[in-house]
């Protein structure tokens, strides 16, 4: 698969494949066979110490062939018509444990690209705004949060110009959609409704000021924006 001699977690096992065992150098074979379990592991048992030879035939007739054909070895590539050997050294009263091969089939489908997951919505404020309770200006504010702080998205009202977000686990709250940035997956927000509008209007002595500068000198009065753009003076 990979062909870098080490055994990957997606790579899978194969079972079913004769290995042979030949006393001496190689190439040597006949000895013994082992048929590779569900696993892949194989294993010779009451062999005496000495040099042996491992080898695989994936083609010429043998049982390997329906297993394994078409490919090509990976590690411990064939050095004989495509067989794969291997020389090994027992000694007595031990095994020899990790005597792996790799074997790559032609013709694979290659693995498909994962499709990345949709970003979670969120909103990126461009300015200091108010989040409020409601969207609209008349709600209350619930908090006052600075430019360039992210929340994630709940939902939106259903004209789509406040977005519900969550400032935290259990703090929601609304921030008119220009005073932000919104990033991520937004086809499928909820639809929130809220309570009707606050019918307060500001106090006269507030509206007087016609600018947020005599608005700001007011200590009883805040300065604050329509979703069209202008402000208006209104009551703390």
């Amino acid at each position: 698969m990979h062909a870098d001699a080490v055994r990957q977690a997606e790579e899978p096992s194969i079972s079913g494949v004769t290995v042979d065992i030949g006393p001496g150098d190689c190439p040597s074979a006949g000895s013994e066979t082992a048929i590779t379990d569900a696993n892949g592991y194989y294993a010779f048992k009451g062999l005496a110490a000495g040099k042996y030879c491992l080898r695989i035939d994936p083609a010429h007739v043998s049982p390997n062939e329906a297993i394994l054909m078409p490919g090509t070895w990976t590690f411990i590539p064939g050095s004989h018509e495509n067989m794969t050997l291997r020389a090994i050294s027992l000694t007595a009263h031990h095994t020899l444990p990790g005597q792996n091969f790799g074997w790559d089939y032609d013709n694979l489908p290659l693995v498909p690209t994962p499709t990345p997951l949709p970003l979670s919505p969120e909103f990126t404020l461009t300015i200091n705004a108010y989040c409020r309770l409601g969207p609209n200006i008349k709600y209350d504010d619930y908090a006052t949060e600075l430019a360039g702080l992210s929340f994630p998205i709940v939902g939106r009202n259903l004209e789509d110009t406040w977005y519900f977000v969550r400032l935290m686990d259990n703090m929601r709250c609304w921030f008119a959609k220009q005073v932000a940035t919104a990033s991520g997956d937004l086809s499928q927000l909820h639809v929130f409704y809220c309570p009707p509008l606050p019918t307060d209007t500001p106090p006269m002595e507030c509206s007087a000021h016609a600018d947020r500068a005599s608005c700001s000198a007011d200590t009883a009065c805040k300065w604050a924006f329509t979703t069209a753009g202008p402000g208006y003076c209104t009551d703390k």
